[in-house]
């Protein structure tokens, strides 16, 4: 006879990556809010107008809460982390200095596989 003695929770990490166009007016949600998140790596496009090179601010809350130009700094053509152990979990949006520019998303997160432990 077997019978059910617990339950085994291992961890499976998954990620995409998205490609976001933010602008210099208003702000623009990058990534929903996401408990089990791991990492997330944001990219900015390579300045292709060095005369209008321009900064992105991207921004631990809502996009909806303002429009305001601050948070941490990237630049065009750099790139962002944030990992495990200080990975923030919120929204996180983004708003441009000057003009529209495309960001691309690496998130990764964890997806939780159950398993029960059976005993016989």
């Amino acid at each position: 006879m077997t019978k059910k003695i617990g339950r085994n929770k291992n961890w499976n990490d998954s990620s995409v990556i998205t490609k976001v166009t933010i602008n210099a007016t208003t702000a623009t949600k990058l990534l929903d809010a996401k408990s089990d998140r791991m990492s997330v790596t944001i990219s900015a496009d390579n300045d292709i107008y060095p005369e209008q090179f321009q900064k992105v601010w991207v921004r631990e809350k809502s996009a909806s809460v303002d429009n305001t130009k601050e948070g941490d700094l990237l630049f065009p053509g750099g790139s962002m982390t944030m990992k495990v152990d200080n990975v923030y979990t919120g929204e996180v949006s983004a708003i441009s200095e000057k003009r529209d520019i495309d960001l691309f998303i690496t998130e990764k997160w964890y997806q939780t596989i159950n398993q029960d432990i059976i005993q016989k």
